[in-house]
């Protein structure tokens, strides 16, 4: 795809009940300018899901937060963020591994997915990113958790 996901996190090891600082960037690989609409939110009807499983049983597990509500279509241009080509458009997320619900020690590996919340018909003409376009998932990162 045009577009790469890219996820980090402030650390590879953390402690239970640790913040962890959830990094996510969009960068544009094309050759030509791609809009993505600009409010970045957590929810499988805004811009990101993530995806937490135990690095060692592969069992997934479903964190508590980031179920942003719908949002109402745009009313402008002025709401989509242009990506000239090798732009990066991000955002950082800060919540504890209880609301990730990681509440034991052990590995534990995180996939963002980016998957826009616009429809082609609410994009004003602008070349969006758009919901009817396959959702696009960052590399995979892999976190300790201890005691």
């Amino acid at each position: 795809p045009p577009l790469r996901v890219t996820l980090k996190t402030d650390n590879a090891s953390y402690k239970l009940g640790d913040s962890v600082d959830i990094e996510v960037l969009i960068t544009n690989r094309s050759e030509s300018p791609v809009y993505i609409f600009s409010d970045l939110d957590w929810g499988v009807s805004a811009s990101f899901s993530i995806w937490v499983k135990d690095a060692v049983t592969g069992k997934e597990i479903t964190p508590h937060v980031w179920g942003a509500p719908p949002m109402p279509p745009p009313t402008s241009r002025e709401e989509f963020m242009k990506l000239r080509p090798g732009f990066v458009y991000g955002v950082v997320f800060t919540t504890s591994l209880a609301e990730l619900n990681i509440n034991r020690k052990g590995q534990y590996k995180m996939i963002a997915e980016y998957h826009s919340p616009v429809a082609l018909s609410d994009s004003f003409g602008l070349p969006t990113w758009s919901r009817e376009q396959e959702p696009i998932s960052s590399n995979v990162v892999r976190i300790a958790v201890s005691d």
